[in-house]
């Protein structure tokens, strides 16, 4: 159980960065989380939709998509994986953040369960891959090892 803590809390200066990213994406998210989901079973779109997308964007998309960049270039810098296989990922994984970060947050803007369920899925996967990301950076391990477990 500690080494799970200390996976999820790190040490020394990571123990910083480990709660500005929790703190900038999951704090918005839980505390938004009820209201959205009511929104959502309800149908509801219009002025607070948009309120709602625009919110999503500014306070949870922007600030994943930032600290994942900080991640990638970190997790590339220590790696041990293959350039080519890195830059892949990176890209790919770019392309996964700004899917999730605009389709999830327009499904919950336009009050649809799918696009609801895909934003909070998103959302679990994404921080899971930051979090992997940020072990292979204090680490020094393979992406690819850790990813295929």
């Amino acid at each position: 159980m500690s080494q799970i803590f200390r996976f999820l809390l790190g040490g020394g200066w990571w123990t910083l960065w480990y709660i500005l990213f929790y703190l900038f994406t999951g704090a918005v998210n839980v505390a938004w989380f009820e209201e959205l989901l009511q929104m959502t079973k309800k149908g509801e779109s219009g002025p607070g939709a948009g309120a709602a997308y625009i919110g999503l964007i500014c306070l949870s998309g922007l600030p994943v998509l930032f600290f994942s960049v900080i991640h990638l270039i970190l997790g590339m810098r220590q790696a041990t994986d293959s350039r080519a296989f890195l830059a892949g990922f990176s890209v790919l994984f770019m392309l996964v953040i700004l899917v999730w970060m605009f389709v999830g947050t327009a499904g919950i803007a336009g009050a649809t369960y799918p696009g609801f369920i895909l934003y909070y899925l998103g959302f679990a996967l994404i921080t899971f891959i930051n979090l992997v990301l940020l072990w292979i950076a204090r680490h020094e391990m393979s992406l690819l090892s850790i990813l295929s477990l």
